[in-house]
């Protein structure tokens, strides 16, 4: 016989040795043996909930306290602080990601291509205004010569459209990258990547802080900076615009409404930082939820606790779905007020004050 079929036989006769003590029990013996598998299977149980000894005392907390990121959203709702420590973290950040002049530069050109959109976005209303007029005095030669321009200064106009939308994703992944290889020259030299998963609990979810959390704050950078230079431009421009029209008095009354009804949308407006942060945490839970089910699949298996593990993933999942949703909700009533407000009320007030012009005028 091979040395498998002897420890086949030998494993065979040690089971049927130990059926037999069984058999040869009591009841009451029998019934405590039930008892205490019983016990040990509900233990092993809890084990698997835990985390292994080895991993970080914060991924203990975390499965400990799903409860507590639950009711992260009956506390008091607060927004986030731009304090001092805030901008000096995103500027050690901005340092880092911006070290290249290539990614630079690509930012001196996204902001040139900002400034130029708003010149042709002018120049295609005022264009747009006299192709009217030629249609109400039906001026066939100047609708003509005008609608050729109109078709002339659309080209650029697409162009210059499509490469604002290149360059902020080719900035953000500039960004992204620069970050990552920054994470990785430090995070994966020497004995660092072993301190940080099983020696320290400081650091959670390395996975990804490296990945999504990196290339979503590059997204939100690029797109900061547009919210921060476009606004800064138009007003620049249509200022100048409007006060070669009307005076000066049709800038300070819409520079006024702007600021009024900033601040009408900040109070109105929750703490989207604050969600944003919570639904980081739970797509954190629910990675590590499968990550951990991946790593211990065979223990699972054999103690039968598919359903219970079931239940614990699609639960974090749900509660990550749920708030989701509600992020969606909540952005999409800011962005009603927002167009509300900003958008069409600030129309109705440039056509007021045009009319009180033309009444103080006549």
């Amino acid at each position: 016989p091979t040395p498998a079929t002897k420890a086949m036989a030998d494993l065979l006769n040690t089971s049927g040795a130990l059926l037999s003590r069984v058999h040869a029990l009591s009841p009451v013996q029998k019934g405590a043996l039930g008892l205490a598998l019983v016990a040990a299977v509900r233990e092993y149980r809890a084990l698997l909930a835990q985390p292994p000894p080895n991993e970080p005392k914060a991924m203990v907390d975390r499965v400990e306290n799903l409860a507590a990121i639950e009711g992260e959203e009956k506390k008091k709702k607060k927004r986030a602080i731009l304090d001092q420590n805030f901008h000096r973290n995103f500027r050690r950040l901005l340092k880092i990601a911006l070290r290249d002049w290539w990614s630079r530069l690509k930012l001196l050109a996204f902001t040139f291509a900002l400034f130029t959109r708003t010149q042709i976005t002018m120049s295609m209303s005022s264009l747009l205004g006299v192709v009217t007029r030629t249609m109400i005095e039906r001026n066939k030669t100047a609708f003509q010569l005008n609608i050729a321009k109109l078709i002339v200064l659309s080209m650029p106009a697409a162009i210059i459209n499509s490469l604002l939308s290149y360059l902020a994703s080719s900035i953000a992944t500039d960004l992204s990258e620069n970050l990552v290889n920054y994470c990785h020259s430090r995070y994966l030299k020497g004995m660092t990547a072993y301190q940080v998963l099983r020696l320290s609990s400081r650091v959670t979810d390395v996975d990804q802080r490296i990945t999504q959390d990196i290339e979503e704050w590059a997204s939100s950078a690029v797109l900061i900076f547009q919210n921060l230079v476009k606004p800064g431009i138009d007003v620049v421009l249509y200022s100048r615009a409007l006060t070669q029209a009307v005076g000066v008095g049709g800038p300070m009354v819409m520079l006024g409404y702007f600021v009024l009804s900033s601040v009408a949308l900040r109070i109105m407006s929750p703490g989207f930082g604050q969600l944003t942060s919570r639904l980081q945490k739970l797509m954190g839970f629910y990675r590590f939820l499968h990550m951990r089910y991946a790593a211990r699949a065979e223990e699972i298996a054999f103690s039968y606790g598919n359903g219970w593990e079931r239940g614990v993933i699609e639960g974090a999942h749900r509660s990550h779905d749920a708030h989701r949703r509600f992020l969606q909700r909540q952005s999409l009533l800011m962005s009603i007020l927002d167009n509300y407000i900003i958008k069409y009320g600030a129309t109705v007030v440039g056509f007021a004050f045009v009319l009180s012009k033309i009444a103080f005028d006549g």
